[in-house]
């Protein structure tokens, strides 16, 4: 099924979860369907996750034991459920995937930074939460390996993230401000946005455009510690 058909059909179910009440909500929203739609597409994968979520709400909805509130609150997390399945289709699916290239690849020395960063190439497009876990555990090591080599005495298992980066910045570890300016830049807006995302919804995916974002101060960090 091509995209724009496979768009088509789950704006259809968007545009019935915008009517649904509890009281004729019927049962438009079984993920038999869903898998059924996008089964033996480039998006299958991508789009798994969401029909489980389908599955949960509509079993809650269907449970009158649960009262009112909790149903409603179902049928709501339907509505975000799809409107977040025709973003996605509607965005990442246009946006080209940033890579690190070989030549970057072949400068790093340290295999733990290496292997990391051939398994973020090697993830698929689809799994955006699995790149930027990946990306920021690459991110943290290519710091920590800068430090360690610049005089840092912690070891790894002492160090946090946040106060990891704040060290590097204190003890100018990079000499280039660009870099210092990246690093503070990721501590306080492309960390915050996922954790805050994360925290104000349990069906939270990054999208592409933030892949991308740190994905290129992956990149640059490599080109300036190697």
């Amino acid at each position: 099924m091509k995209k724009d058909i496979l768009l088509a059909e789950f704006e259809k179910y968007l545009s019935i979860a915008k009517t649904a009440n509890l009281n004729n909500v019927g049962s438009p929203f079984q993920s038999t369907r869903f898998y059924s739609i996008a089964h033996g597409t480039e998006f299958e994968s991508a789009l798994s996750k969401y029909a489980i979520e389908l599955d949960v709400n509509n079993y809650r909805i269907k449970d009158t034991t649960l009262g009112e509130a909790l149903r409603q609150a179902a049928l709501d997390g339907v509505l975000d459920t799809l409107s977040n399945v025709v973003h996605f289709l509607k965005t990442d699916s246009h946006i080209e995937r940033q890579r690190i290239d070989t030549a970057v690849m072949n400068k790093i020395s340290a295999d733990k930074i290496r292997k990391t960063c051939e398994e973020i190439n090697r993830e698929s497009n689809e799994n955006q939460i699995a790149m930027v876990s990946l990306i920021g555990i690459a991110i943290q090591w290519t710091i920590f390996y800068k430090a360690k080599i610049s005089g840092y005495e912690k070891e790894d298992k002492e160090i946090r993230f946040e106060g990891l980066i704040d060290d590097v910045l204190k003890n100018k570890y990079y000499e280039d401000n660009q870099v210092n300016k990246f690093l503070h830049d990721y501590k306080t807006n492309f960390r915050k946005k996922s954790y805050d995302g994360i925290r104000h919804s349990q069906s939270y995916v990054p999208d592409m455009t933030q892949v991308n974002d740190d994905m290129r101060l992956l990149i640059f960090l490599l080109e300036k510690t190697f």
